[in-house]
């Protein structure tokens, strides 16, 4: 399983695009909304971080400069509760928000 790509920079408006959302084969929730405490050089590094970890099931991630969140899109396979249980345990000093996206 490849790695996905890496986290946009923190100046970056939209990082690598987001995969389709609930299509034939995706009935329930698949990305994971997150804000980080450090912003800068520390959002980047947290961001790397975070990209990097394959056992998250993050396929593409997108920063949303206007309102400081980024989305981390999951697999279709990947359960988001246990992704974000995952996430919170490893991360979670780094976090200021990590949530399933709901809708």
């Amino acid at each position: 399983r490849g790695r996905p790509p890496p986290p946009p920079p923190a100046g970056d408006a939209v990082g690598p695009g987001l995969l389709p959302h609930a299509g034939a084969n995706c009935s329930s929730v698949h990305r994971l909304l997150l804000k980080f405490r450090a912003s800068g050089a520390g959002g980047e590094a947290s961001r790397r971080r975070l990209a990097e970890d394959e056992g998250l099931g993050v396929l593409s991630w997108a920063h949303l400069r206007h309102v400081g969140l980024d989305v981390a899109e999951l697999g279709c396979g990947e359960d988001a509760e246990v992704a974000l249980r995952r996430l919170r345990a490893r991360y979670g000093g780094d976090l200021e928000l990590a949530e399933a996206d709901r809708r």
